[in-house]
């Protein structure tokens, strides 16, 4: 079991008419190499039958382990999932903060090797590689946990019974595949919209990590508009705070977004969902509406990347979960609305000049504040955003 290609290979430096007995891997360089090669065989290498007649053969890598005599992992049970799913719940169970505690170690990887058993015949490789563990473990630990318990539920799970697919999510972790990301949690997102099953929805902070960590040849265009306040974002958590209030509002602008093909079709589409979000202000507080200044960022996304891809990425932000704000900026936000009213009353309840005959309430109620008109727009902004929800 030391490699499972060479203890079946039927080729040996000698013909000395053995079959059980195969010897045929050297090490050199080493005092005690083979000694070590057995006892890291007989106390680290693992395997685990999996879905399809195949099984699966684990060596963790570490950059530091301390070893005793009871340094040993435990042995694995059967899987009825596939070989890469098999693999990754692995790799998970080793990102985990307190993994194998009785080693010792601090994991870098995790080697395996898939194979297919034929009895007493030759055994097949089907593949091999090594689960980079260093990336994951650059993640904070509060996203990093939530993250592996929602990825291991959904690998560990058959697949009759997953509520989402989950290829483009095996690929992404495997790969770190910036464009399979994306295609994960646009499954994901659309899975959510369709309400066929209960799924769970990933937070602002860990898509914005996990994308970070993640490899493109060019740079990527979702990392970049997860970090605008403005823009596309800004419409993705408008779409998300009007599903809280009007989920069929929502189902219907994700259908029109999915169909989106041409910058005029983004624009009509968008111009409908800002309506929405207006009608939805103004009957509920927790409500976020764009304006002028989220439509130019998101048109220079719309440049670089083209509309039906600008199109996907608003789909995918209306299916996250956002923030709330801290206890002083809520705070703020309180105050902000009490303002609001106080000044409007009064300037309800004042003397008008015939100079300010034709002036409105809420400019009455700016001036009576002290405040410039403009300054007013963004204090209402606040309240629409302080209450962000969560799934």
């Amino acid at each position: 079991m030391l490699d499972p290609s060479f203890s079946y290979a039927t080729r040996r430096p000698r013909s000395d008419g053995l079959v059980s007995h195969k010897t045929q891997v050297a090490i050199r360089g080493a005092r005690f190499a083979v000694l070590l090669a057995q006892i890291g065989a007989a106390r680290f290498l693992r395997a685990q039958r999996v879905g399809g007649d195949l099984v699966n053969c684990y060596v963790p890598m570490a950059d530091r382990i301390r070893l005793d005599r009871d340094t040993r992992l435990p042995l694995l049970a059967g899987a009825s999932t596939g070989a890469s799913q098999a693999a990754l719940v692995q790799w998970l169970v080793y990102a985990g903060s307190s993994a194998v505690p009785v080693a010792h170690a601090r994991w870098t990887g995790l080697a395996y090797q898939t194979i297919q058993t034929q009895g007493t015949r030759a055994a097949i490789p089907r593949g091999q590689g090594c689960l980079d563990l260093i990336w994951l473990a650059l993640l904070s630990d509060q996203p990093r946990e939530s993250l592996r318990s929602f990825w291991r539920g959904l690998l560990d799970l058959s697949p009759e019974r997953r509520p989402c697919e989950v290829d483009a999510l095996v690929d992404a972790l495997s790969t770190r595949s910036q464009s399979r990301w994306e295609a994960h949690l646009l499954e994901v997102a659309r899975r959510i919209h369709a309400a066929r099953d209960p799924l769970r929805s990933y937070t602002l902070a860990e898509v914005k990590e996990v994308t970070t960590q993640m490899q493109t040849p060019s740079p990527a265009l979702l990392k970049k508009a997860l970090e605008q306040k403005k823009g596309t974002l800004r419409f993705g958590q408008a779409l998300r705070l009007l599903g809280e209030f009007n989920a069929a509002a929502l189902r219907d602008l994700v259908e029109e977004l999915e169909a989106v093909t041409t910058l005029d079709h983004l624009i009509s589409v968008l111009a409908h969902a800002v309506q929405a979000c207006q009608l939805a202000a103004a009957k509920t507080r927790f409500m976020l509406v764009p304006g002028e200044d989220d439509l130019g960022p998101l048109l220079t996304d719309v440049e670089q990347a083209g509309p039906q891809t600008i199109a996907r990425f608003l789909v995918l932000l209306s299916a996250l979960r956002y923030p709330r704000l801290d206890e002083a900026q809520q705070e703020m936000g309180r105050l902000t609305r009490l303002v609001l009213v106080l000044t409007t009353a009064l300037a309800t309840l004042l003397p008008v000049d015939e100079g300010e005959q034709g002036a409105s309430p809420l400019a009455s109620s700016n001036k009576v504040a002290g405040a410039p008109e403009q300054d007013m727009a963004p204090a209402v902004n606040t309240q629409h955003k302080e209450e962000d929800h969560h799934a």
